[in-house]
């Protein structure tokens, strides 16, 4: 069976907004995309972390830089198929001052590890809408102190494809991967 890695932030981990506890296997979309690929003899490796980054250090919580986890994780599921990067969200905390252009720098440098890993395909998805009141959920995001961040992911990234709902995007990656991870 062929394996292809999920990296991502708590979106990939499943984190309920709710409670903040963790949705199960049949809700995360990482689950419903195995449940698609596995008649085809595929199978998802989930590795999701909250907070995780594409490339910051959050001193607040350690281990969370994607650009420090992302070599190790491909070594030790070596080999994939495919991979999934959906990064780029935390990036845009206020703590980080980043542009659309930095975020999508760190993802642009997740790319170039999987390429060097071997990884013959690489399928990345643009960073979640955060729109406003954000602040409210997760004071880390705080629109007050840094404009910018709100309006650079109204529409995602610029740099990176426009975020797509959630039934096309697994109904097309499940496609996708399904024709190039032969």
């Amino acid at each position: 069976m062929q394996s292809i890695l999920c990296f991502g932030d708590s979106n990939t981990w499943g984190l309920n907004p709710r409670d903040n506890s963790r949705f199960d296997d049949q809700t995360r979309w990482t689950g419903l995309l195995d449940d698609l690929l596995r008649p085809f003899g595929k199978r998802v490796i989930e590795e999701g972390l909250c907070g995780r980054t594409t490339q910051f250090h959050d001193w607040y919580r350690k281990n969370r830089c994607g650009l420090d986890a992302f070599p190790l994780l491909l070594e030790s599921h070596s080999p994939l198929a495919g991979v999934v990067i959906m990064l780029g969200t935390n990036d845009c905390k206020t703590c980080f001052h980043a542009s659309a252009e930095q975020i999508a720098e760190g993802v642009r440098q997740l790319v170039r590890q999987a390429k060097h890993a071997g990884v013959p395909e690489i399928l990345v998805v643009s960073p979640i809408v955060l729109g406003h009141g954000v602040a409210q959920f997760d004071g880390e995001f705080n629109e007050a102190c840094t404009p910018g961040v709100p309006a650079r992911s109204r529409t995602g990234c610029p740099a990176l494809p426009a975020p797509a709902k959630i039934r096309g995007l697994l109904s097309g990656t499940a496609d996708w991967l399904r024709n190039r991870c032969r």
